[in-house]
């Protein structure tokens, strides 16, 4: 856990506003959690983005050539932790551009100060954070291709929970047991160990919240918003139309977005005063209508019936916003 003051203040300050559903114990146990099995790369090289992805593909293929089950049931149980970490940055700081320098900085300083670590530990938690942000279709396409043999019963939270308590409740005893140490100066540190405790179960509750766990569907879909984001011309890419895996990913972040832009069309059309659509071709009602029906598709509903006037608004009402909607996600649906 981190529990030093200036670096906290200085996480504090960068995340509030920026990133505030990042929560610093949280990460860091995730990286802890997720190194440790797999191993130290050798810290006196330095951190290695490409450590983990060379090691995890050696020992697979080891594991597959030896056929042992129970190395490949391990190394499955890290790609999914892999996995979890890679979305956990992706819906926490790389919803935009990313994290900065300065943030990328302050995670490398925390790693730096957390208790209880070793240099062989900074060096593997180090690698595995630039591992995740520079080279992020390495990460998606390893996972994409041991995807069918995942293993996803892991119930990361309660790992982190138990991890967290532990440690919290090592330093609470290491403050209270100090006989030298006069009852007026335990109130701080006492006091910082119990908000950090706090700080990172409420982080625990948004990674519950952030569905990074419980829902398969819900990880495959920040991995399609990322490679929509990404990768230029996604879905016309061979590794990512040719992997079902990943071909769903972008489907689904598709899906998502779609049923984001025609709800806040919905929403914007229903507050537009009648006389308004008066200049179109086709009335308020009509475009209502037709939005709402193609919304149900999006959520994949089935048996929805356009009438001939709702299916041209949404297909030919020439410069309409409804129908610039509707050719960017009309693929992400049955036929209408």
């Amino acid at each position: 856990m981190l529990y030093d003051k200036d670096c906290l203040a200085a996480l504090d300050n960068k995340l509030k506003n920026q990133y505030p559903n990042f929560n610093i114990q949280v990460f860091l146990h995730l990286l802890q959690s997720t190194t440790r099995p797999l191993g130290y790369p050798p810290f006196h090289e330095g951190p290695n983005k490409d450590h983990y992805i060379d090691l995890i593909k050696d020992k697979i293929a080891s594991a597959k050539t030896t056929k042992n089950a129970q190395q490949l049931h391990c190394l499955m149980n890290s790609l999914y932790q892999i996995m979890i970490c890679f979305c956990y940055l992706q819906t926490t700081l790389c919803s935009n551009e990313g994290p900065d320098a300065e943030l990328i900085t302050l995670l490398c300083r925390s790693i730096e100060k957390r208790i209880d670590t070793t240099d062989e530990e900074r060096c593997a938690e180090k690698s595995l954070l630039q591992m995740l942000l520079e080279r992020p279709s390495e990460v998606i396409q390893l996972l994409a291709e041991y995807n069918q043999t995942l293993c996803s019963s892991v119930n990361i939270p309660k790992i982190l929970k138990e991890q967290i308590n532990a440690c919290g409740s090592k330093q609470l005893k290491q403050v209270v047991s100090s006989d030298t140490t006069p009852a007026i100066e335990l109130v701080e540190p006492t006091a910082q160990v119990l908000e950090v405790i706090k700080s990172a179960d409420k982080g625990l509750k948004q990674f519950d919240n952030l569905g990074l766990v419980g829902s398969k569907i819900r990880r495959q879909t920040i991995i399609g918003f990322h490679l929509l984001d990404k990768v230029k011309d996604a879905s016309m890419q061979p590794w990512i139309s040719e992997n079902s895996f990943l071909n769903k990913a972008t489907v689904l972040a598709l899906q998502e977005r779609g049923k984001s832009e025609t709800s806040d069309y919905i929403s914007a059309r229903s507050n537009e005063h009648v006389l308004f659509s008066l200049f179109g071709k086709y009335s308020k009602a009509t475009k209502l209508s037709s939005a709402d029906k193609f919304l149900q598709l999006l959520n994949n509903k089935k048996d929805i019936v356009f009438s001939t006037e709702e299916r041209e608004a949404l297909q030919d009402d020439t410069d309409s916003r409804l129908t610039d909607i509707y050719s960017r996600y009309k693929t992400v649906v049955s036929a209408i």
